[in-house]
């Protein structure tokens, strides 16, 4: 289960990251590239405080999930976050995700935050949450476990090592067909 959400996350990365929208901050969300001081397509042996969660390990691909255990990351302004992970691909950062507990389905401040940040945020078709896209990294916004109050959670997601992932997933065939 959790590798095919790896698998279908990074296909969304590059399906998204083909759009170009001119309301959204692209320049901005390429240089930070990630959030805080933590950056996609960076070695994560220069970050501390890290703890192993999940581990991935195909032929010629290393996929690690790490919990980001220092405090200082669990706060936006006088938003709390409840978890930040780092995903990576072959020990570099491919994705960085920040969650929120109790966030409301209508109107949350996190995505209030984001879309002052990097510009008014796309709806993705199904609804589901929003997304931001610059050349080089994704944003995905979505709220799941609940109908007024759920759990907020955005992804940072570098689409150059999503490209890397899905191009060998398909060459291993660890995707099939109807997965994409």
């Amino acid at each position: 289960m959790k590798k095919s959400f790896l698998l279908l996350s990074a296909f969304f990365v590059l399906s998204i990251s083909c759009k170009n929208n001119t309301v959204q901050k692209i320049s901005s969300i390429d240089e930070k590239m990630g959030f805080k001081d933590l950056k996609l397509e960076t070695h994560v042996n220069q970050y501390e405080s890290l703890q192993t969660v999940l581990l991935h390990e195909y032929p010629d691909v290393h996929i690690k999930v790490f919990k980001v255990q220092n405090e200082k990351y669990l706060k936006i302004g006088t938003i709390n976050l409840s978890e930040v992970e780092i995903t990576t691909i072959d020990d570099t950062i491919s994705k960085i995700t920040i969650s929120k507990k109790d966030a409301l389905i209508e109107g949350d401040d996190l995505i209030d935050v984001l879309n002052e940040q990097y510009g008014k945020a796309t709806q993705m078709p199904d609804k589901s949450g929003y997304y931001w896209t610059g050349n080089n990294c994704v944003i995905n916004y979505n709220i799941s476990d609940g109908d007024i109050i759920g759990m907020a959670e955005v992804s940072f997601s570098s689409v150059r090592l999503s490209e890397k992932f899905l191009s060998y997933s398909k060459q291993q065939k660890i995707l099939n067909s109807s997965e994409l």
